[in-house]
């Protein structure tokens, strides 16, 4: 009787095995398939991403992404220094693909080696402690070096800069969309996060780009823009402003972007501040623009 009941028992045992094996089973394909269709919203596919041919091609010392002309709706009701929306017309323009790395900059300034940090010290992470002074100078053997008026290359306007990290989406918190950098089981970025790889800076392009085919325009390291720091003027919510280019003069220059160091609420578009364009930051950076 003992054996009979004994296996009795074990069939029971495996059938109800089989089962939760079943199930088990279909739980994970059906996470799969909502999570492949999650990250679908989320990450620019290439044959979604927005490519744009400008009138002309170019041969330039780095990779370039052209953004074509429009509008978008410029700020956020995150923060006071992101009011109001405003709506804003801009020409098109050429924006580096990546961030400056250490590489590019030190063909401009080989000494700039001596002064590479633990917290960016690669050949292909991005360059840091560099103010805005200097970037500016680098645009400008940008323009020597293929022999263009000297203004074609520069920092981008803040404008620019956040046309260019929304990708070509309307309003949403990131360059990815409304999803937060950590809603799955990757990041999206390179910033202050317990599921973060590294400690410091990231290669640049280690992370997906937006609907533009940009890279890391959240994270990583902030970017200097060309303008002066201040508020936004507040009848602007009642126009469209064409090329802003910011305030005539203050006492800071823009940051934007957000960095390795940054809470997420700092990766936003719509996120900015401003330091003095004589100070440098160990999480600061830059890229370039082109507009002629």
């Amino acid at each position: 009787m003992n054996n009979t009941k004994y296996k009795g028992m074990s069939k029971t045992a495996n059938f109800f095995f089989l089962i939760a094996v079943f199930i088990i089973i279909g739980m994970a394909v059906w996470q799969s398939k909502y999570l492949r269709s999650r990250i679908t919203q989320v990450l620019p596919n290439v044959k979604q991403q927005r490519v744009y041919k400008p009138d002309y091609i170019f041969k330039s010392v780095r990779e370039m992404v052209y953004i074509p002309a429009g509008e978008f709706l410029m700020g956020g009701m995150k923060n006071t220094n992101e009011k109001p929306v405003h709506k804003v017309s801009l020409n098109g323009f050429w924006i580096d693909k990546y961030e400056v790395t250490n590489k590019d900059f030190e063909k401009f300034k080989p000494e700039h080696k001596k002064f590479r940090k633990k917290t960016s010290n690669e050949n292909d992470q991005p360059v840091i402690h560099i103010t805005w002074l200097e970037a500016q100078e680098y645009c400008k053997w940008r323009c020597d070096k293929e022999k263009l008026p000297r203004g074609s290359y520069r920092l981008p306007t803040e404008a620019e800069w956040e046309y260019s990290a929304r990708g070509g989406l309307k309003q949403k918190e990131y360059p990815w969309g409304k999803f937060s950098p950590n809603a799955f089981d990757f990041l999206m970025a390179n910033y202050n996060s317990k599921e973060k790889i590294t400690a410091y800076c990231s290669k640049v392009g280690s992370f997906p780009p937006n609907g533009f085919g940009i890279y890391d325009m959240a994270g990583n390291v902030r970017e200097w823009c060309f303008d002066w720091y201040d508020i936004y003027p507040s009848d602007c919510s009642n126009r469209t402003t064409y090329n802003p280019e910011g305030p005539a003069k203050a006492t800071r220059k823009v940051w934007r972007g957000g960095s390795w160091g940054s809470h997420k609420k700092d990766l936003r578009c719509a996120a900015r501040g401003g330091i003095s364009p004589n100070h440098w930051l160990d999480n600061l950076g830059f890229r370039c623009v082109r507009i002629k």
